[in-house]
């Protein structure tokens, strides 16, 4: 994968980061503790898992990520090196206390401190485990809270980041990784209601296509009274795609707020399901944004 640090700007600070983990990580404790029985409950958005296998993943996350961070390691800390959660509510107070730990390890290191990461070396610092733990936080926070009851919005600069996150740095690592095909076919995501980026990159847009493909004209969003007026960006090319901050047309368009885009592109909410809700628009082969939502689980 050849992604560069200048072609996946983050748009929040590392102070950003580290106040939204802190927030939704509580946010998470304090709805865990306040029904422990919640524990046996089913997660419809993580198909397969109850709530119990929520918590104790993301807090072996949290685990893996202070050890490695407070140990700057440079290669992988072994998995059985990482603590694993308690048996019972517990794991309830053991959620709390990693997270807490992994707060304090990340408010220690410099963004520019080189540690080992998974997503290869171009990542491999403090900036990008701030970055990745505020977005693991969001999107499971959601989780469960839709779980047990009414999921609060995500904050929209943070979803915008988020699906930044995901398109430029989790995505190529899990086709590389997880033998995922890439969808033979384009994609171009429109954050609704956004302004301009400085350097005139539109901010809340992206193009999506796989390496060679040349797209087939299928949506035609501009027609729907949306013409745009950024200059595109240079893409960022991975071994099998290329992402690029553009306004421009692809073999299907989706159309949404951020957290909206962010949900979707997670494989929260179904593209249908939010279209149904009036929350998004598509223009073109639905079925292929489906397909590079799926990518994500």
């Amino acid at each position: 994968m050849t992604d560069t640090a200048s072609a996946s700007p983050t748009l929040l600070s590392p102070e950003q980061y580290l106040q939204a983990l802190s927030r939704d990580g509580s946010a998470m404790h304090e709805l865990l503790a306040s029904d422990p029985d919640c524990l046996s409950a089913a997660v419809p958005s993580c198909p397969g898992w109850d709530v119990k296998k929520l918590v104790s993943h993301l807090g072996r996350v949290f685990c893996s990520v202070r050890e490695h961070v407070a140990r700057r390691a440079q290669q992988m800390v072994p998995a059985d090196e990482i603590p694993f959660p308690p048996e019972g509510d517990a794991i309830i107070s053991w959620f709390q206390e990693s997270h807490a730990k992994v707060v304090e390890a990340l408010q220690g290191v410099e963004p520019q401190e080189p540690i080992w990461s998974w997503a290869g070396s171009e990542h491999g610092n403090g900036a990008f485990y701030q970055r990745r733990m505020a977005h693991e936080v969001l999107i499971h926070r959601w989780d469960l809270e839709a779980a047990l009851g009414e999921p609060t919005e995500l904050p929209a600069e943070l979803a915008l980041d988020n699906v930044d996150e995901l398109l430029r740095v989790v995505l190529p690592f899990t086709i590389a990784n997880w033998e995922r095909q890439v969808p033979q076919g384009s994609m171009h995501l429109h954050v609704t209601g956004l302004p301009l980026h400085a350097a005139d990159q539109a901010v809340g847009e992206w193009l999506v296509a796989p390496v060679g493909h040349q797209e087939s004209g299928g949506s035609d969003e501009a027609a729907a009274g949306d013409t745009g007026s950024a200059e595109a960006t240079p893409p960022s090319s991975h071994d099998s795609y290329s992402v690029s901050y553009e306004h421009a047309k692809g073999d299907v368009a989706v159309r949404g707020a951020a957290d909206v885009l962010a949900l979707f592109i997670w494989e929260r909410i179904p593209l249908r399901t939010l279209q149904t809700e009036g929350k998004a628009e598509a223009f073109g082969n639905s079925q292929l944004a489906e397909q590079w939502a799926q990518l994500s689980r």
